[in-house]
């Protein structure tokens, strides 16, 4: 198995600011010796992804994985929570972790996310929640989901790590649901280096976030049994330093990738077209192939792989099929054996992006 710095060509590459307005910021954190605890940093990054969202509630958090282990904690979910069976391991984990009994549901083939139907047909007396997946940035049937959690009275939780500029018909993505996590991961299209975020619709559930990612402590009273999942102003300063250039990173992503689209026009290589989404502004965040069958996954991987050219097979494969005892979820477990996601940066070499669909339309 080749190793990370095996390739050439990564499957991403994080965007790097500009030196001078990093350290910048930096120096303002040595003069103030203040590294965490909500720091003027982290306050201003939070404030200005509100704004940018347009949403009332954020708080920042050390990592997506945390971020959404604090919006589980924070509804105090202890029962069963219906979960796509097609994403990254963060998502069942924090089920887990919370002490929950993950259902898995199948997906639709168009937009990867949960299918409304798998999702009422997965409802079992113990279920509290459902936990959606948002996969790689692309909107999904929202007001059919949150029909079926009102109508059982059940919790929208998302998974929105990978939705951070994206928008659908005026409303950014990452603001639907009860409550919502978001990566800021240096391999997302905004990121902290490490971080995330939790965006919530209830001041009081805002609240209870901002307690739980500090061990649950307010001042010196203990209040509720939390953890620590703080952002340090280090992270943080690396956002304010980003977040200005955002649209100009997804400008370039969208750049790359129309000229796989072009490049693979011809070829028996399915690829997204966020086209057929009407008000979508998408964040460009990946660059997925859909292939013929697995076996024609396999081969497209290894011959990218011999011409130094990274790609990822995001996710493979099926919760279902990691562990026993789960009813089939048969589109997301064939989906993720012919999902291939090809290299995509705004530092992305046009001429590699050539390369790359020429070496795909060839197999």
């Amino acid at each position: 198995m080749r190793g990370h710095d095996d390739y050439r060509v990564r499957v991403t590459q994080p965007y790097m600011p500009d030196r001078s307005e990093y350290e910048e910021l930096l120096e303002g954190i040595w003069d103030r010796s203040w590294l965490t605890n909500e720091g003027p940093c982290e306050v201003d990054l939070a404030r200005a992804l509100r704004s940018y969202f347009g949403a009332e509630h954020l708080q920042l958090a050390s990592s997506g994985t945390s971020a959404l282990q604090l919006a589980l904690a924070a509804l105090e979910l202890t029962g069963d929570i219906i979960v796509t069976a097609y994403s990254f391991a963060a998502t069942r984990n924090a089920i887990i972790r919370q002490g929950c009994r993950p259902i898995y549901a199948d997906i639709d083939p168009v937009n990867f996310a949960l299918d409304p139907a798998a999702v009422e047909r997965a409802i079992t007396p113990g279920t509290q929640a459902i936990l959606v997946t948002t996969s790689y940035g692309l909107p999904c049937d929202f007001d059919a989901l949150q029909d079926i959690a009102d109508a059982h009275g059940l919790k929208t939780v998302y998974d929105h790590a990978h939705a951070t500029g994206s928008f659908y018909r005026g409303r950014a993505i990452v603001t639907h649901g009860d409550i919502g996590a978001l990566s800021f991961h240096a391999t997302k299209v905004f990121h902290t280096a490490e971080g995330g975020g939790v965006i919530c619709s209830d001041a009081a559930i805002d609240r209870k976030v901002r307690l739980l990612k500090s061990n649950g402590v307010d001042g010196d009273r203990l209040v509720l049994p939390g953890f620590n999942a703080k952002m340090s102003e280090l992270h943080a300063a690396m956002g304010l330093a980003i977040l200005p250039q955002l649209q100009n990173l997804i400008d370039a992503r969208r750049k790359r990738f129309e000229a796989y689209a072009a490049g693979l026009a011809s070829s028996d290589f399915d690829m997204l077209d966020p086209s057929r989404w009407d008000g979508l502004e998408w964040n460009y965040a990946y660059a997925p192939i859909i292939c013929r069958d697995e076996e024609t996954t396999t081969r497209t991987q290894s011959a990218l792989a011999d011409r130094g050219i990274e790609s990822r097979r995001y996710f493979r494969p099926a919760f279902t099929k990691r562990e026993a005892g789960h009813a089939p979820c048969p589109v997301a477990e064939d989906i993720a054996e012919r999902v291939l996601c090809l290299p995509l940066s705004p530092m992305l070499a046009m001429d590699d992006v050539e390369l790359i669909a020429s070496v795909v339309a060839y197999i």
